[in-house]
């Protein structure tokens, strides 16, 4: 029991290191990046100048409403034969009387196309 322990923390200190050393490293990166010369520094003074970003307002608490349920739809009753075909002739006649009164509307009636 004593070993698994001992074998643990060592696997934990190994991870600590490597982190470290990767902070370390990350430290002197940063340092050298602020005497790379004047353009660095101009773009570190335009940075600065920059305005402050707005922080959003809070939002204020919404009230979930309940959503209503929508009412299923009952089924048709089936149409019978004669519903059907009195249901076609209706359509095909209302046809006819529309394109008749198109027909009308675009050469009034008594005229002739060999005039």
């Amino acid at each position: 029991m004593a070993k698994a322990a001992r074998k643990k923390a060592k696997a934990k200190s190994a991870a600590k290191a490597r982190k470290t050393k990767r902070t370390k490293s990350a430290v002197k990166a940063r340092g050298r990046k602020k005497t790379t010369g004047r353009k660095a520094a101009a773009r570190s003074s335009a940075r600065k100048a920059r305005p402050a970003k707005k922080t959003a307002a809070k939002k204020t608490a919404v009230k979930k409403t309940a959503k209503k349920k929508t009412a299923r739809k009952r089924a048709k009753a089936p149409k019978t034969i004669g519903e059907r075909i009195a249901n076609a002739f209706h359509t095909i006649e209302d046809v006819v009387t529309d394109t008749q009164a198109l027909r009308n509307k675009m050469e009034p009636p008594g005229v002739t196309e060999n005039q």
